[in-house]
């Protein structure tokens, strides 16, 4: 692969790994620099605090991010001493052919051996894909067993949500929050966790209410009872989905996205064992944010990329719990392949995951490719939004990329218009007041440009979270 600067931002952990990294080349920090005669491994020796560590940068066959090594103490992966060495190589510095040294070149090995195993795995996987995954009799009488507790543990939560729906929502606020902790703990012993949270959310929603003013109470009145209907068509649709799996063995891609509602995960070979995932892509991030979860004591990165052949949008999703030293993932801003892309079963822009990715830059093809598959004016981007959202377990925003005309401001808002005269209002959060609207776009609109954002109803109108704009030659990121 040809090393940039921009992989090296990506692949570090954090902006001080990278700076410090880069001073490390600049004050001549390496001594006896060395590559193979393939110029796949470089290594040298880097002046650290406990004397001279041996660090390298391992390339492979070139179709996947480099491999960083070092004998420093640091858990930060790649450390200072590796970021640094890569400088060296994109800096032009002058590295002598030499044969990999033992002891690297049996790590190396190594790797290769166990991503040889990974790919054989998965190559397997696509050879078997659709076809039904055989059971021993003691793995299929635990699956039914578990299943059976599972729809124990729905008629327990269904009888939480009836008593609110006889009751009626509006006594909501007189609710103790207790009482929805103590459902969600009387759940784990179920094998439900996600209905163990969302009694969870419902709880942290009573008891912010205490504590708010008349505008957050109401808000959190809304969230409460968006959560308590999507509770209860996980109830309705899980029964059926786990009555239907119990009778089949098996779990089928059109009823799928239950299984990850109920708590399941999905493994990356199983995903591909239902048929759901895509070869040779070629992925452009549009877009990032970080949300934080503190029912579930976690942070989640989440990412929007456009694949370029199909066009499709799909959605990245990096979690960190907070008790984790998991670096936060950083925007992209290279075209990321891969052989071999994941589909997560789901409602709307589905969660993806990709194994060995290769980077490279973004061309203006790429860009053009982009805007060519646009929306052309914002009711169509509207009428896939108004399609995902009346779902119940769905999400109230979410991502479009749509052609505009033209930019209108004023002093209190931005307004986006596309080629039909159509508008929509652009907020900066969806909970944000008029006054912290963005104010402007970092650039020249210009017709036939495109924007990509989330889209949301709020008080009845729709609005935009933007997250770039696309024109002929580069994407700017705006949020």
């Amino acid at each position: 692969m040809d090393l940039t600067e921009a992989t090296i931002m990506r692949i570090a952990a954090n902006a001080s790994a990278v700076s410090n990294g880069k001073k490390l080349s600049q004050k001549g920090s390496f001594k006896n620099l060395c590559k193979d005669a393939e110029s796949t491994v470089y290594w040298a020796e880097c002046a650290g605090s406990s004397g001279f560590y041996n660090t390298s940068v391992d390339f492979g066959d070139g179709s996947q991010d480099p491999v960083c090594r070092c004998s420093c103490p640091s858990r930060q992966f790649p450390c200072k001493h590796g970021i640094g060495l890569m400088y060296e190589i994109i800096s032009g510095k002058a590295f002598s052919d030499s044969a990999i040294p033992e002891d690297l070149a049996a790590k190396k090995a190594k790797k290769e051996a166990a991503e040889a195993k990974k790919e054989a795995k998965i190559q397997e996987a696509i050879d078997n894909a659709g076809a039904p995954k055989a059971k021993s009799k003691s793995s299929a009488a635990a699956s039914k067993k578990k299943m059976a507790q599972q729809l124990e543990g729905l008629d327990v939560a269904e009888k939480i949500v009836d008593e609110l729906l006889s009751s009626g929502v509006a006594t909501l606020s007189g609710q103790s929050a207790k009482k929805f902790v103590d459902v969600a703990n009387d759940l784990g012993t179920y094998y439900i966790p996600g209905l163990q949270a969302a009694f969870m959310q419902i709880a942290n929603y009573i008891d912010r209410m205490k504590h708010s003013d008349e505008e957050t109470i109401n808000l959190l009145y809304q969230q409460t009872i968006e959560k308590i209907l999507c509770i209860n068509t996980i109830i309705q649709k899980g029964r059926d989905y786990l009555q239907s799996n119990i009778e089949m063995d098996n779990i089928s891609e059109d009823n799928g996205y239950l299984f990850e509602a109920l708590g399941g995960i999905w493994k990356f070979d199983s995903l591909i064992g239902i048929n759901s995932f895509e070869k040779d892509v070629q992925l452009i991030q549009l877009g990032m944010y970080t949300e934080w979860d503190n029912v579930k004591q976690e942070s989640r990165d989440i990412s929007y990329y456009i694949e370029l052949k199909t066009g499709e949008l799909y959605c990245s999703v990096n979690i960190r719990p907070y008790s984790s030293n998991l670096p936060q993932e950083d925007s992209n801003f290279e075209k990321t392949s891969a052989s071999v892309m994941v589909k997560y079963p789901g409602i709307g822009c589905r969660r993806i995951r990709w194994e060995q990715p290769r980077t490279s830059p973004v061309t203006a093809d790429d860009c053009a490719r982009i805007l060519s598959v646009a929306d052309p004016d914002i009711p169509t981007a509207a009428k896939k939004v108004k399609n995902v959202i009346k779902n119940t377990m769905a999400n109230n925003e979410y991502p479009v990329l749509f052609t505009i005309e033209k930019v209108l401001a004023n002093e209190n808002h931005m307004v986006i218009v596309d080629k039909a005269g159509n508008n929509i209002i652009l907020r900066g959060s969806v909970y944000m007041k008029p006054s912290e609207q963005i104010k402007d776009l970092p650039v020249e609109i210009k017709p036939g440009d495109a924007i990509f954002g989330e889209m949301f109803y709020k008080d009845g109108s729709i609005y935009l979270l933007p997250f770039s704009y696309i024109n002929e030659e580069k994407i700017i990121r705006i949020a």
